[in-house]
């Protein structure tokens, strides 16, 4: 059912975020630091190379839960490491990326609700 993907992308995306606002207040809790090196959780390509290569829903949400987020380490000379004003950017757009699926979901099993609760009543 293609509502069971959408519900699994959201999840898999979820745990993705999760992870990476966990790697941001690491990196910003330890800026001063000058050996820290920074991390940064990737996972949005391979999900959607997961979506985009699967022939059928099923397949494709089996590949989704096999998606795991990526923690690369900054390289040093980078330029990006210990940046407080681009960790600080990251994690505003990581919260709000959040914030919207919660709500996206949310809104999805209300309207699976009302479907069930409508056809139940029939």
């Amino acid at each position: 059912m293609a509502s069971d993907l959408v519900v699994a992308v959201a999840a898999k995306a979820l745990d993705g975020l999760f992870q990476r606002q966990t790697a941001l207040a690491d990196n910003i809790a330890n800026a001063g630091s000058p050996s820290f090196r920074a991390q940064r959780v990737t996972f949005e390509s391979e999900l959607r190379h997961a979506i985009e290569g699967s022939r059928t829903v099923d397949l494709a949400r089996t590949s989704v839960q096999q998606v795991q987020p990526r923690i690369q380490l900054e390289h040093p000379l980078s330029g990006t490491s210990n940046r407080l004003d681009l960790e600080d950017s990251s994690s505003n757009e990581t919260s709000m990326r959040y914030n919207m699926l919660v709500t996206m979901l949310d809104r999805h099993l209300m309207m699976r609700s009302a479907a069930v609760t409508e056809t139940r009543g029939r």
